[in-house]
């Protein structure tokens, strides 16, 4: 029985072993193609993508939300249903002028295409957007605040297909 014991305890150890040397190679292939891919891309990063060079657009970002919030409540929106706004935080990161081709700059860059996005939405999120272009004379607690609803009952439609006409903001 000890014997047996100890012959498991061997085979667990090698096959460890060799889990843990798959797991690296997996590691360092999944690496190189990351950064390969990248590289293919030929993504720089724009001048803005700097802690300082991006806070204007975030200190914008945080005024139209803002506003938003303000128009919920003058509109006597529940705070339940009131929008619980995406914390907007400059980069410690900078990629402006930078080749991004591996992953620490990807991440970086990514972190400044959210605040991109966020700057042509005004704030809210992809899924706190409406998903049509509201009329113009829909009820603000059917709209998203910024133009789109999500009810096709006061989205615009197109006349010529008859459907509701898709949110532009959201669909960046």
């Amino acid at each position: 029985m000890k014997k047996a014991l100890e012959i498991g305890g061997f085979v667990a150890g090698g096959v460890l072993i060799v889990f843990g040397i798959v797991a690296i190679a997996l590691g360092a292939w999944g690496g190189h193609t990351v950064n390969k891919n990248l590289k293919n891309e030929f993504i720089t990063g724009t001048p803005d993508m700097t802690p300082s060079g991006i806070a204007p657009e975030v200190d914008a970002i945080k005024a139209e939300q803002q506003k938003i919030a303000a128009a919920q409540k003058q509109a006597k929106i529940p705070p339940a249903q009131q929008t619980v706004f995406t914390t907007v935080e400059a980069p410690s990161c900078s990629v402006a002028g930078e080749p991004v081709n591996n992953g620490s700059r990807a991440a970086c860059f990514g972190n400044y295409m959210r605040i991109h996005a966020l700057g042509s939405s005004n704030g809210l999120t992809y899924a706190q957007m409406g998903q049509y272009a509201a009329k113009p004379d829909a009820p603000v607690q059917f709209t998203d605040f910024n133009g789109g609803t999500s009810d096709t009952k006061y989205a615009q439609v197109d006349p010529a297909t008859g459907r509701p006409v898709s949110n532009g903001a959201r669909n960046v």
